[in-house]
């Protein structure tokens, strides 16, 4: 029989659901809140068979006994063993069981703070403070009482009134004295209060009026809807559709909160969401939604890129990883859009077409513009771009399935350092303070790029390596000039030392990855070599005299001699000293052969007739010459005006200058 006109509860308990004969008959599901008590009168109780027996008893998930439940009874679940699931049983088929969920008890906007239980035999006071985090006042707060032992066991329940007013945000102290409990845990719950008197209806809020075009016959759209009221705060609202013609769906909506919606027909639809508040007011709001059919659509959407990226990014490194897009580059990304005849398609995935299943969404917030791209960690800063050029590739679909693209590129360049050549550097004594570069040591992540800056008054070189072991080969700038400059790019972790070969005291090292291991610990073994020779009577001058032009390979060294000896000559001055390189691998050099009697320029008159010997020598830790015999005859001319000295190697390894 139906239970509403005799619930069967007393004054201090709150009914909050009731079983009929009919739902007690067939399985059933229901769920009492922590504190709110179960009513349940047995089958034909009218007639006096109101014993269930055992099959009226509460059991729990292990199958074990916990309570009472059947026949003309009132129980309380929470007693059963707190928050979880109980069974009863249908005496006349124990396989349609009624299973009661005691879930955790409603938010009241009532709170308790600094609970705290003393004991005096079997009296009890229970202290602390209560607070109305409602926003209108509430009174006579009926307060639920959970009692458990030390193992969290149910031992006890009790209801008391706490009967004074609280305003919104009011606190208020709590002290309830009662009879008979000497130990255990104590819980207090609000199960009911009275509240003000509720005559405002809840606000709804929709969408605003929406038209979409469609080739096809229906157009999918999806929208949320909200609903607030003063006493019941947040309501999930109710939705319907009214529409023209063939309306699909004809009647309610999703009830999901933020999914409404389905499959519209071409035509319009009103749109009615309604919202009911504990006190029975009722709100609502419509809009419309208007499909229109339109003809196939071939044009793919166009997608918007702002100017700047179709020009490209451009960003600094800060270290080797790359860098992160952000400032005004971030913004230009945020700002996509695309735009299409018909309708951009913002709720299907372009990523389930598998030439974009690397794409990801693209916006920040707001509404989603329609706009995927590839490599969408890097572009919604998840990820770093890498040093060097990445091109974004971009797309965006539209409700036919035509799919327009763009793309824009991101050039990170490297992070770039400084080395500056100390003012008065190519004097020596800033060795002794490791002042002749600044730094001496410069530490730098792998892939940074280092300038070397001249700012002394004499010309440098900066050059890998060490004066001991010579160069490494692992970059030389030959001579720079004062204000000039020369750049290396570290892919490589470690530390590589560096000089200039001009000024060998000038000392400085640079540091990649934290890596202390010496890379230019070795010298790279440059060859020694003279490839061509020329030797030419010059007759434009007066008188005419004998020239020279030589090409070779040579270490980076301006420590590089040109010697020219005369036939018969084998003591120290029967070397000319023509010059020096230029510090570059090789050298190309030209001049005048010098008559070693005179020292003026050797004319066809010279008695120095006979084998004369070309020598390069290379002055380091290891002194190298080599040379090459040319022959000028009685008459005064050379026997051999052009050389090929490709194949010519170091005749002499431990020549030294004053040989």
């Amino acid at each position: 029989r139906d239970m509403t006109a005799d619930p069967g509860t007393t004054s201090y308990e709150d009914n909050y659901t009731i079983v009929d004969c009919n739902t007690g008959i067939t399985s059933s599901t229901i769920d009492v809140p922590l504190g709110y008590r179960f009513a349940q009168k047995g089958i034909y109780y009218e007639q006096g068979w109101f014993s269930w027996g055992s099959y009226g008893n509460a059991f729990n998930q292990n199958g074990e006994q916990v309570g009472s439940a059947g026949g003309n009874t009132n129980s309380l679940p929470a007693a059963w063993g707190g928050i979880g699931t109980y069974t009863i049983k249908n005496p006349f088929d124990p396989n349609k069981i009624t299973t009661v969920n005691v879930i955790p008890t409603p938010d009241q906007g009532v709170s308790f703070s600094n609970i705290a239980v003393s004991f005096s035999g079997s009296t009890h006071t229970m202290t602390g403070t209560i607070t109305n985090n409602n926003n209108y006042e509430v009174s006579d707060i009926k307060i639920y009482t959970h009692i458990t032992d030390s193992s969290g066991d149910y031992l006890s329940s009790r209801y008391d009134t706490f009967t004074e007013s609280l305003l919104p945000g009011e606190s208020k102290p709590l002290s309830i004295t009662a009879c008979c409990q000497s130990s255990g845990t104590f819980t207090p719950y609000v199960v009911d209060m009275t509240r003000p008197t509720d005559n405002t209806a809840p606000v709804v809020t929709v969408p605003s009026n929406q038209v979409f075009s469609t080739t096809e016959s229906s157009s999918q759209y999806w929208f949320g809807a909200t609903a607030t009221d003063l006493i019941s705060g947040t309501i999930v609202p109710y939705c319907s559709s009214v529409g023209n013609g063939n309306v699909t769906p004809g009647g309610s909506l999703a009830t999901t909160p933020n999914n409404y919606g389905g499959s519209f027909a071409v035509g319009s639809h009103t749109i009615t969401c309604t919202a009911t508040d504990a006190a029975g007011n009722t709100g609502s709001a419509s809009f419309t939604v208007t499909v229109e059919q339109v003809a196939l659509d071939l044009t793919p959407p166009t997608i918007n890129l702002p100017s700047d990226l179709v020009n490209g990014i451009t960003l600094t490194a800060s270290d080797s990883s790359g860098a992160v897009i952000g400032g005004s580059a971030w913004g230009n990304v945020m700002s996509m859009t695309a735009t299409d005849n018909v309708e951009v398609e913002i709720v299907s995935s372009l990523a389930a077409n598998s030439a974009y299943a690397n794409y990801g969404r693209i916006w920040e917030s707001g509404e989603f513009p329609g706009v995927w791209c590839d490599n969408p960690g890097m572009l919604l800063r998840n990820v770093h771009f890498p040093i060097g050029t990445t091109t974004i590739n971009c797309a965006a679909m539209d409700s036919s399935g035509n799919i327009g693209t763009a793309s824009f590129t991101v050039t990170v360049t490297p992070p770039q350092y400084t080395i500056e050549f100390a003012s008065g550097s190519s004097i020596a004594g800033c060795e002794g303070t490791n002042s002749c570069f600044n730094p001496y040591q410069l530490d730098i992540p792998v892939g940074g790029e280092v300038r070397f800056m001249n700012w002394d008054n004499a010309a440098h070189t900066t050059t890998s390596g060490n004066p001991s072991s010579g160069p490494s080969g692992h970059w030389d700038s030959s001579l720079l000039t004062p204000s000039s400059s020369f750049h290396h790019t570290f892919n490589e972790s470690g530390t590589y030392e560096y000089y200039c070969a001009v000024h060998p005291w000038t000392l400085g090292k640079v540091v990649v990855g934290g890596d202390s291991t010496v890379k230019t610990g070795s010298s790279i073994n440059y060859p020694l070599t003279i490839t061509s020779l020329d030797v030419w009577l010059d007759t434009v001058v007066i008188p005419p005299l004998y020239k020279y032009h030589v090409i070779g390979d040579a270490p980076p060294s301006s420590n590089l001699g040109i010697h020219l000896v005369a036939p018969g000559w084998t003591n120290a001055f029967s070397w000319n000293d023509q010059g020096t390189s230029t510090g570059a691998p090789s050298y190309d050099h030209q001049g005048l052969i010098y008559d070693p009697t005179t020292s003026e320029g050797l004319t066809t008159t010279t008695t120095h007739t006979g084998t004369w010997t070309m020598r390069i020598c290379h002055y380091g830790t290891v002194n190298n010459c080599v040379e090459q015999p040319f022959t000028i005859d009685s008459s005064g001319s050379p026997q051999t005006t052009s050389i090929d000295c490709s194949q010519l190697t170091s005749t002499s390894p431990q020549a030294s200058k004053d040989q």
